[in-house]
Parts: structure tokens; C-alpha cells; sequence
């Protein structure tokens, strides 16, 4: 019998370089998790210019990289496969699982980037046919929290069919439950001061990712407006005063974000903007040496179905958060005592909260280290130990031209 260790192929597509995104953080740490519980690890990219964890291979992904596959490799899908790659991973016959992680939709409806109502219409049931399809011929589904489980069940029960309820109703017991996670090594305590040197003895609230449509930073700029008039002088530090994503679609959050602080007279003052993201080894510098973590949220389904990573950063630099507005990560944090919320869209009761915010001397670690990356993955890891096997049918062409039309 054969000792070899067992392939586990992770198709996530998406880039991986310098400025890493939430999705590639995530395929990074499970790739390394798999490798320390006996996996051999493809990591299948559409491109990679950094160094990967010892034991994970890059694989350029493609059609043809499918057919690279053996029978009995492991195999997890991301949710955003191109059609290219999707038709032929659907096609090989492969019994895959997939990650849930990142659901789209939630954040498309926040961004419309100005595009015709009919166009929306379409990128919107195209996304449900696919979440549809993956759920039906996928082994199981990794969720990152209950909130995603809940978005898919009332899609797939809106469609009213029978086939789809039935989908639905399985999710449960089809699931794992794979959150965004926290590093094992804890931030070090010794590193240099990367704030420009005339803040560095002001407060300082971390905006720790991209400025992206669907937060509320009107509000969020408005409650440092408030601090200046009043003659305080706490700052709002944006780690990304660029776009991260590469998508020129993207570009106008961040275009916004620094004109309304200058037109505020906040700029340069009690708004401060990173020209470049930070790299992954300058982020730990930033962390550890600001006051606390800000977050924005609109009352809007994104911010109810997201679990944030730049709120994780914080975790694992034992820092506390100032939010406004609701999402499911932050609120854990207040329950467990490492932060400070108020409601949406109020700019006053916002600034009331950061001129009063005291942070806590030593924080609990008892969310963190519920949220260790071994810790996350380890159950769903435990569950793909036997080889997979295949699958008897595939969405067939009606799927396909509907899926192409959007109807």
C-alpha cells in the first residue's frame, strides 16, 4: 500500500504578490495548514510573483490544469472560478468541495460601478446559478460564517423550484464552518515605528485595508471633522490610500475618500493616507503601533455577511476597534471586551466615542485563539483524509446557455 502523502488541489485563481488581498491571505494560511497535516499542496493561481510556504506548489490555473488532476486528489474550488475553468472542472467529472469564502454577491450589490440595470440583472443571476450549480455537484461547502450558510439558503429559496429548496434545506449538514483565521506567531513587540514622525505621538485609528463602496466613509470622515473642530487631535491613518484590486472600477472610492478629505480641511491632519498598500512584512509595523482599529459599516446585507480581515489583523496585534454600524466580527470583539461600537451613519455619537476611547492595557486572547488558522481549517482538513471520488453528472447545456445569457 502506498505511503504517499495525499494531493490536495486548491483552485483559487486570482493573483498573489506583494499587496495581498483577504482571498489569497486565506488560500496562503490553508495551503499552510494542509501541508502541516501531511498534504501535498497545488496551489492553483492565475499568477504568483511571491515566495509560497515550503511544500505548496504553484500551479498557473487553467482549463488544462484540470486534466492535471488524478482521480482520488482532493479537491477544493474557490466560489469565483471563471467559466472556463468551472465548465471544465463540472466536465472532468471530479468530485470536488468548495469555499464559500467571499460571497460576491453581497458586495455586488453595494457596487454597481454605474452599469445598466439589465447588465446588473444578468451578473447577478449568472452568480446565482453558479452558487446554485456548486452546491448541487460539490461534495461539501466550506462557510466562513452562519451569516454566508443563510445568504445561500434564502437565494436558492427565492428560485421557489423544488430542486433548489431541496438544495437548500441540505446546506446544513453539507457544510463546514471555515472563518477568516489569525496567525500562530504573534506580532512582535519590537518593531520600529513606520508612522510618519508627526503623528506618532497623536492617537492613532487604523483604517487597516481598502476603501471600498460599500462603507460608510462620509460618516467616518465627518466624525474626525467633529474631533478637529473641538480641538481634538486623534488621526485617521488609511493603510491603502490606493486601489488594491487592480479593477479600474474600483478606483472611485479612494478618489472620493481623498477629495472629501480635503475639502473637510482634514487632509494631511487629522487624515493621513498610505500612498502604497502596505506589504505584508510592513504590516505588523502599523499594527502594533497604532491606538486601536476603525471600521465604518452601512446598514447594508455586505456588512451582516462579512468577516473582515483587516479586524483579524487586529486580533493578532491584540489591538481593540472602534466601529460604527454592525457587522459579525467586530460585534464578537465588543462582546469579548476588545472594542466599542455605536450605530450606523452617526458621526457625532462616532467621535464621541474615539475622543473617549481608552484602550484595554491586555486584551483577552480567547477570540483569537479560537480563530487560529490550524484551529480554522483543522475539522475540514480531517474530513477530505479519504480520496475523492466522481460524480455521475454534470450541469448539462441548458445550464450552460443560461448561464452565458444570464437568465
Amino acid at each position: 500500500m502506498s505511503t504517499e502523502s495525499p494531493i490536495l488541489w486548491i483552485l483559487a485563481g486570482d493573483r498573489m504578490d506583494a499587496i495581498v488581498l483577504g482571498p489569497m491571505v486565506r488560500y496562503r494560511e490553508m495551503a499552510k495548514a494542509a501541508v502541516a497535516a501531511g498534504y501535498r499542496v497545488r496551489l492553483c493561481l492565475d499568477s504568483c510573483s511571491v515566495e509560497l510556504p515550503t511544500g505548496v506548489e504553484f500551479r498557473k490555473l487553467s482549463r488544462r490544469t484540470i486534466s492535471e488532476i488524478a482521480p482520488g486528489d482532493r479537491v477544493l474550488a474557490r466560489i469565483s472560478l471563471g467559466p472556463a475553468v468551472l465548465h471544465a472542472l463540472f466536465a472532468s467529472g471530479l468530485e470536488f468541495d468548495v469555499d464559500f469564502y467571499s460571497i460576491s454577491a453581497t458586495e455586488a450589490l453595494e457596487a454597481d460601478d454605474g452599469m445598466p440595470r439589465w447588465r446588473l440583472f444578468q451578473g447577478r443571476r449568472r452568480t446565482a446559478l453558479r452558487y446554485l450549480a456548486l452546491v448541487r455537484h460539490s461534495r461539501r461547502i466550506l462557510v466562513s460564517i452562519p451569516e454566508h450558510q443563510a445568504f445561500l439558503g434564502g437565494l436558492f429559496f427565492s428560485r421557489g423550484d423544488a430542486g433548489s429548496c431541496r438544495i437548500a434545506s441540505t446546506l446544513p449538514e453539507h457544510s463546514f464552518l471555515a472563518p477568516m483565521g489569525v496567525p500562530v506567531d504573534p506580532v512582535p513587540s519590537d518593531l520600529p515605528n513606520p508612522y510618519p514622525e508627526s503623528i506618532r505621538h497623536r492617537p492613532i485609528f487604523l483604517w487597516g485595508g481598502g476603501i471600498w463602496a460599500w462603507f460608510d466613509v462620509e460618516s467616518l470622515l465627518q466624525s474626525f471633522r467633529i474631533l478637529q473642530e473641538g480641538g481634538r487631535d486623534p488621526v485617521l491613518f488609511f493603510l491603502c490610500g490606493t486601489n488594491p484590486s487592480g479593477l479600474t472600477s474600483q478606483d472611485a472610492p479612494v478618489r472620493n475618500a481623498l477629495s472629501r478629505a480635503a475639502e473637510l480641511g482634514l487632509l494631511g491632519r487629522n487624515v493621513h493616507f498610505l500612498e502604497k498598500g502596505a506589504s505584508p512584512s510592513e504590516l505588523p509595523g502599523y499594527l502594533a503601533h497604532c491606538t486601536a482599529g476603525i471600521m465604518a459599516n452601512p446598514e447594508r446585507l455586505e456588512s451582516v455577511c462579512s468577516w473582515r480581515t483587516r479586524l483579524l489583523d487586529l486580533l493578532w496585534a491584540r489591538k481593540p476597534v472602534v466601529v460604527s454600524g454592525y457587522d459579525p466580527l467586530s460585534s464578537a470583539m465588543v462582546r469579548n471586551g476588545q472594542g466599542v461600537a455605536v450605530p450606523s451613519g452617526d458621526a457625532e455619537a462616532l467621535a464621541r466615542a474615539i475622543a473617549d476611547f481608552a484602550p484595554t492595557t491586555r486584551p483577552s486572547d480567547t477570540l483569537a485563539d479560537s480563530l487560529r488558522w490550524p484551529r480554522v481549517f483543522a475539522p475540514w482538513l480531517e474530513s477530505v483524509r479519504g480520496p475523492f471520488g466522481r460524480r455521475s453528472h454534470w450541469p448539462g447545456i441548458v445550464f450552460w446557455i443560461r448561464f452565458v445569457l444570464g437568465i
